[in-house]
């Protein structure tokens, strides 16, 4: 399809109408949506985030822990500590 303009704003206007039409008429690799780049970049990063989360609360439950009261607690394990207080 030829198209002819009369004049510079008619050809920047049909240029950009012809490219945005071509994108979405003919995907294909190497158009590429801005917002998709975002959210590929957001899940990789939300990914380490709930790796690092795990690693985090696994090591958080075999750390000791201090309890404070003035009855001895039943879940004490290895390690733990009691306060016993008066």
């Amino acid at each position: 399809m030829v198209k002819f303009h009369g004049d510079l704003g008619t050809l920047k206007a049909n240029i950009s109408t012809s490219i945005n039409l071509c994108i979405r008429d003919f995907p294909a690799i190497g158009w590429v949506r801005g917002d998709s780049i975002a959210k590929e970049s957001v899940e990789n990063e939300l990914i380490l985030a709930k790796k690092r989360i795990d690693e985090l609360e696994k090591k958080l439950e075999s750390t000791p822990k201090i309890y404070a009261g003035s009855e001895e607690p039943e879940n004490l394990k290895n390690g733990d500590i009691w306060l016993q207080t008066v």
